[in-house]
């Protein structure tokens, strides 16, 4: 990070993490997190129930509903626990990467746990992001989803291409602007110092 600012003295670097929630860490992670002064922190689920959901063993037959609902089921234990963070990032995640042939979450197939987890954000003044690395198939989270949280008064969103090379960075982003002005968005959100910064939409 350090290396990057020195070489690049004109660009505006901001210093951020992900963070995986697992209950059973909690503690080291948050030392981790305020050991630094970090702009910005992504709290996601990778692991459900000790399962890495990468790992295709996570998705058995005929569990499609009962792997979606408990990976939402840790998002929300996520955001209700004493953990610092930013945005909840590409929730949906889950779905994209199964190996079932439905690839989204949609708001329809688990409102009530949806709704828990988006008020919970709104409640505590967090936010969401908005992940376009497959935007242009599977935005997450899904727009009725996004639309929901507008809907409940949700303002802080962010943009994240989730870029694993240079050519992605930013990826998908004007379509995905485009989206969130059609849904009633004005406002996009950065980080400094973990507080979300407003800027307009182009």
């Amino acid at each position: 990070y350090l290396k990057v600012c020195e070489d690049f003295p004109n660009l505006d670097i901001r210093f951020g993490m992900e963070v995986g929630y697992q209950k059973h860490v909690c503690s080291e992670q948050e030392a981790i997190i305020h050991s630094r002064e970090f702009d910005f922190i992504v709290n996601s689920v990778h692991i459900v129930d000790g399962l890495d959901i990468y790992i295709k063993d996570y998705y058995a037959p005929g569990m499609q509903a009962q792997r979606y609902k408990r990976y939402l089921e840790l998002i929300y234990e996520s955001v209700c626990a004493p953990v610092t963070y930013s945005v909840v990032g590409h929730m949906g995640y889950v779905a994209r990467i199964s190996t079932y042939n439905k690839k989204d979450i949609a708001y329809s197939d688990f409102p009530e746990l949806i709704d828990a987890i988006l008020e919970k954000v709104i409640r505590t003044g967090h936010g969401i992001e908005l992940n376009t690395r497959v935007f242009e198939t599977y935005p997450l989270p899904s727009l009725d989803i996004i639309r929901r949280y507008r809907e409940k008064g949700g303002d802080i969103i962010t943009l994240g291409s989730d870029a694993h090379k240079p050519a992605d960075v930013g990826r998908q982003f004007i379509e995905a602007a485009e989206a969130l002005r059609d849904i009633g968005f004005k406002y996009t959100c950065r980080y400094e110092k973990m507080q979300p910064i407003f800027e307009k939409l182009p």
